[in-house]
C-alpha cells in the first residue's frame, strides 16, 4: 500500500486512486493547504492519520475528503482551522475519529461535519472546540444510519453553536458518554432535526448555560428514543433539560439527573407530539418560574411515568403539568414536591379523558399550592401520599365536570378533598387491607340526597352529610377491624404450634421403645416406661405469611414458646400425661403507605395447660399397632395491639391515634389422631399414617375505645373458632451409633385444611350499629413436610428435634414454617 505524505503543505508521493491510499501527516507544526476547500482528497478507500505530536493549521478546512467509498479518518495531533476541522461528504462505511485536538473559531466551522454519508462511524474520544456563530461540535447532515459516539469533550461557545446536531439523518444513533458544554444562545448539547427513528443516549454529562439552550432537543423526528441516564443541567431562561417537539411515538427515558434554573425552564418538556412514553426513574430539580419538572402541551395519548423525583421550587413550576393534551395518562410512584407559587404537584388543565395515578409522594409545601389539580374531568386513583402545606389548604380539587376519585389502601392525604359540581364518583377501596379511613370530600353528595355516587368496598362505613366541611360536604368513615379478622390465624398457628410439641412427645414414647424395632405396646413392659414417668420440655416456634384474607391485609406471623410436661404409661398400650407453658406471639400487617402509618403490631402472651394420651392396639404378628392420640389444650391470651390509627385528611400529619382496644381471652384446643404403625421391609422402617382433626375456639373480650376521637368503635365480645384437618404419612427409620445410642429419623408428608368459623362481630362506631363478618368462612387447603430426628445419650436422656414447612394454595398465598426441640428425662 502506496502512502501520500504531506509535509510543509507539499504532496510528495501520488498513488493512483483505483488503489487504497494512506495519508500520513507526521511533521510537527505542518502547515498545508493541500488538503483544503479548493483540493479535497478525492477517489475511495483511502486512510488518512494525523499522528501524535503533528497539527493542521491555518487553513480554513483542516481534512476535506470527497468520494464515493469507505473511508478512515483518524487524528491523534491538533487541527486548528477556521472552518470545518474534518470534512466527510459522499461516502460509505466510513470512520471518522478524533483521538486529539480539533479547534474551530469562525463562524459555521464544525469541528466534524459529516454529509451526505450513509453507514458512518463518528468517535470523539479527544477534545473539539468551536466558537464562532453556527460552529457545532459534530455536525451530521443528510446521512443515514450514521453512530456518533462522544467519550471525550466538546465545547461550543458561539450562538446556535450545538454540540452535536443531527439534521435530517434518519436512522441515527447518538451516544455520549462524554462532556458536552455550550455557552451560546440556542447553543443546544445534542440536536436532533427531521431525522426519524433516531437513539440518543446520554451517560455522561451536558452543560448549556446560554437562553432557550435545551440539554437534548428532538425535533420532527418521530420515532426516537431519548435516553439520560447522565447528568444534564442547564442554566439559562428557556432551557429546557430534554425538549421534544413535533415528533410523535418517541420514548423519553430519565434514569439520571436533570438541572434547570431559570424561568421558563423545564425538565422534559413534549410539545405538539403524540403517542409519547415518558418515563422518570431518576431526578429532575427545576429551579425557576414556570419551570416544570416534566411539561406536556398539545399531544395526543401521552404516557407520563415518575418513579424517581421530581422537586421544583419556582412559581407556576408544576410537578407534572399536562396542558391541553387529551387522553394522557400520568403514573407517579415516585416522590414530587413542589415549593413555588401556585406550583402544583400535578396540574391537568383544559386535558380531557385523562388518568392520573398516584402510588407515590406529592407534597406541597406553600400555602395555595394544590397537590392534584384538574380543570377538567379525570379519572385519578390514590394509594400514595397526598400532602398541601397545611390541612386548610387544598389537597386534591377536581373539576366542574363528573370526576371519578378512588382512594385505595395506602392512601395517606392531608388537606382538603373537593370535588366541585358535576356528578362525581368516588370509590373507597378499602377492602380491610388498611387502617380506619376517615375522608371528608367537599361539594359532594351522595345519593339519595345527591347526585353524586359513593362506593365502599369490603369493609363497614358510615357516611355522615353533611360532614366535617360543612354544607355539601360528606364524611365517610371506614372502620378497621384487622385485629378481629386475624384473631383466627393467631389462634390456628399457635394452637397449632402447641399441639405439635405435645404430638411429638407421643410419638417420641413410642420410637424410643427398642428404637422403634417393634412399636406395639408390649414394648413399654420391656423398657419398664409403664412403671416410671418421664418428665420433657420443649421450645417450639414459627413463622406464618398470609395473603390478604377477609377484613385483614397480609401479615406475617412470628411466635414461639416453651412447653413442659410429664408422662407415664399406666397399662402396656397407653400413654397419659400433662404438660403447661408459655406462648408469644407478634402479628405484623403488611404496611401499604408510604410514610409507614401502617397498622400497629399486634403482640399476644400466653399462658396454658393441658392433658394428653395414646391408647394402642397391636395387630399382625410384626408389631404393627393401631393408635388413637388426643390432646387437650386450656389457656388465656393477654393480646396487647397497641394504638390504632386512622387516616383523616383534616388532620395535621394525614393520622390520628385512636386508643383503649383490646385483643384478649380464654381459649381451648382439642385434637384426635387415628392412625397406624405399619413396619415395612427393611429393619426398622415403619409408614406412620395418620388424620387428625382440631377445633380451637377463644372467647373473646369486648373493648371500648377513647371515644373523643371520631371513629373510635365500641366492640362487642364475640367467639372465634377455627376448625382444621390433617392427613400426613410418615416414613421412620431407627438405628444404633457406634456407641449404642439410640437414634430415629422421619420425614412426613401430607395436607391439611383450616376454615376459620369465627362469629360474626357486632359493634358501634359513630352511634350506629355495625355487624360484620371480619373472615372468608371457605376452606383453605394446603401441604406440609417435615422431618424429625430423635436420639438418647442415655436411657436416662434423650433429645429431639423437629420442623416442617406448610403452604397453601395460590388462593391463599400462604407459606410458613414451625420448628420445636426438646429433651426428655426418665424419673
Amino acid at each position: 500500500m502506496k502512502k501520500i505524505i504531506l509535509l510543509a503543505g507539499i504532496i510528495v508521493a501520488i498513488v493512483h486512486p483505483a488503489f487504497a491510499t494512506d495519508f500520513v501527516v507526521s511533521g510537527a507544526n505542518t502547515q498545508t493547504n493541500g488538503t483544503g476547500n479548493a483540493s479535497p482528497i478525492t477517489g475511495g478507500g483511502h486512510s488518512l492519520t494525523v499522528v501524535s505530536g503533528a497539527s493542521i493549521t491555518g487553513t480554513a478546512l483542516g481534512i476535506f475528503f470527497r468520494f464515493i467509498g469507505q473511508n478512515t479518518i483518524t487524528n491523534n495531533g491538533l487541527i486548528d482551522v477556521s472552518s470545518f476541522g474534518i470534512y466527510n461528504l459522499n461516502s460509505v462505511n466510513s470512520v471518522i475519529t478524533n483521538n486529539g485536538q480539533i479547534d474551530t473559531s469562525g463562524a459555521t466551522a464544525f469541528g466534524i461535519y459529516n454529509r451526505n454519508s450513509s453507514n458512518t462511524a463518528v468517535i470523539n474520544n479527544g477534545q473539539i472546540d468551536t466558537s464562532g456563530a453556527t460552529a457545532f461540535g459534530i455536525y451530521n447532515l443528510i446521512s443515514s444510519d450514521t453512530v456518533i459516539t462522544n467519550s471525550g469533550q466538546i465545547d461550543t461557545t458561539g450562538a446556535t453553536a450545538y454540540g452535536i446536531l443531527n439534521n435530517a439523518s434518519p436512522d441515527t444513533v447518538i451516544i455520549n458518554s462524554g462532556q458536552i458544554d455550550t455557552s451560546g444562545t440556542t447553543g443546544f448539547g445534542i440536536y436532533n432535526l427531521n431525522s426519524s427513528d433516531t437513539v440518543i443516549t446520554n451517560s455522561g454529562q451536558i452543560d448549556t448555560s446560554g437562553v432557550n439552550a435545551y440539554g437534548i432537543y428532538n425535533r420532527g423526528s418521530v420515532n426516537s428514543v431519548i435516553t439520560n441516564s447522565g447528568q444534564i443541567d442547564t442554566s439559562n431562561t428557556n432551557a429546557h433539560g430534554i425538549f421534544n417537539v413535533i415528533s410523535s411515538d418517541t420514548v423519553i427515558t430519565n434514569s439520571g439527573q436533570i438541572d434547570t434554573s431559570v424561568v421558563n425552564a423545564r425538565g422534559i418538556f413534549n410539545s405538539s407530539s403524540s403517542g409519547v412514553v415518558i418515563t422518570n426513574s431518576g431526578q429532575i430539580e427545576t429551579l425557576g418560574t414556570n419551570a416544570a419538572g416534566i411539561y406536556n402541551t398539545n399531544s395526543l395519548d401521552v404516557v407520563i411515568t415518575n418513579s424517581g423525583q421530581i422537586d421544583t421550587s419556582g412559581a407556576n413550576a408544576h410537578g407534572i403539568y399536562n396542558l391541553s393534551s387529551n387522553d394522557a395518562v400520568i403514573t407517579n410512584s415516585g416522590q414530587i414536591n413542589t415549593s413555588g407559587n401556585s406550583a402544583f404537584g400535578i396540574y391537568n388543565l383544559n386535558s380531557n379523558d385523562v388518568a392520573i395515578f398516584n402510588s407515590g409522594s406529592i407534597r406541597v409545601s406553600t400555602n395555595g399550592l394544590i397537590g392534584v389539580l384538574s380543570s377538567t374531568a379525570v379519572e385519578l386513583t390514590n394509594s400514595g401520599l397526598i400532602f398541601a402545606a397545611t390541612t386548610a389548604q387544598r389537597a386534591i380539587n377536581l373539576s366542574n365536570g363528573n370526576d371519578s376519585l378512588t382512594l385505595s389502601a395506602g392512601s395517606r392525604i392531608q388537606g382538603r378533598i373537593r370535588m366541585a359540581a358535576g356528578t362525581d364518583t368516588v370509590t373507597l377501596d378499602h377492602n380491610g387491607h388498611d387502617i380506619a379511613w376517615r375522608w371528608t370530600f367537599e361539594n359532594f353528595t351522595p345519593a339519595p340526597s345527591g347526585p353524586d355516587i359513593l362506593v365502599v368496598n369490603g369493609a363497614p362505613f358510615v357516611v355522615q352529610t353533611p360532614g366535617l366541611g360543612g354544607a355539601g360536604s360528606t364524611t365517610v368513615t371506614v372502620a378497621d377491624l384487622s385485629r378481629e379478622a386475624t384473631a383466627g390465624a393467631v389462634l390456628g398457628d399457635l394452637s397449632s404450634a402447641i399441639r405439635g410439641a405435645v404430638s411429638g412427645r407421643i410419638a417420641q414414647a413410642w420410637a424410643l421403645n427398642d428404637a422403634g424395632i417393634n412399636s406395639g405396646a408390649a414394648m413399654l413392659d420391656e423398657q419398664g416406661e409403664e412403671l416410671g414417668w418421664n418428665a420433657w420440655t420443649k421450645a417450639f416456634g414459627g413463622y406464618q405469611s398470609r395473603g390478604a384474607q377477609g377484613l385483614s391485609g397480609r401479615t406475617g406471623h412470628h411466635y414461639g414458646g416453651v412447653v413442659v410436661g410429664a408422662d407415664t404409661a399406666p397399662t402396656s398400650n397407653a400413654l397419659f400425661g400433662a404438660f403447661g407453658g408459655y406462648a408469644y406471639s407478634s402479628l405484623a400487617f403488611e404496611d401499604l403507605s408510604l410514610n409507614k402509618t401502617g397498622a400497629e403490631n399486634i403482640e399476644t402472651h400466653s399462658l396454658f395447660a393441658g392433658v394428653f394420651g395414646r391408647i394402642e392396639s397391636a395387630f399382625g404378628q410384626n408389631g404393627g399397632g393401631l393408635f388413637a392420640d388426643g390432646t387437650l389444650t386450656l389457656g388465656y391470651a393477654a393480646g396487647d395491639p397497641g394504638t390504632r390509627l386512622q387516616a383523616n385528611n383534616l388532620v395535621t400529619g394525614g393520622i390520628e391515634e385512636i386508643t383503649g382496644g383490646d385483643a384478649s381471652g380464654v381459649y381451648a384446643d382439642t385434637s384426635i389422631t387415628f392412625g397406624a404403625n405399619v413396619p415395612v421391609g427393611i429393619s426398622g422402617g415403619i409408614l406412620i399414617p395418620s388424620a387428625t382433626v382440631a377445633y380451637a375456639t377463644q372467647w373473646r373480650k369486648g373493648y371500648t375505645e377513647d371515644s373523643s376521637v371520631d371513629g373510635a368503635m365500641d366492640v362487642d365480645g364475640h367467639q372465634v373458632s377455627v376448625l382444621s384437618g390433617r392427613l400426613q404419612l410418615a416414613a421412620q427409620v431407627s438405628g444404633t451409633t457406634a456407641s449404642g445410642l439410640l437414634w430415629t429419623a422421619a420425614i412426613r408428608g401430607g395436607v391439611n385444611a383450616q376454615q376459620d368459623m369465627s362469629k360474626n362481630v357486632s359493634f358501634t362506631m359513630l352511634s350506629t350499629d355495625l355487624r360484620a363478618q371480619t373472615q372468608e368462612d371457605d376452606v383453605k387447603l394446603g401441604g406440609l413436610l417435615g422431618a424429625n430426628f430423635t436420639f438418647t445419650h442415655s436411657d436416662f436422656l434423650a433429645f429431639t428435634l423437629d420442623s416442617e414447612m406448610t403452604f397453601a394454595g395460590p388462593a391463599s398465598d400462604q407459606v410458613g414454617g414451625a420448628f420445636n426441640a426438646g429433651l426428655r428425662a426418665r424419673f
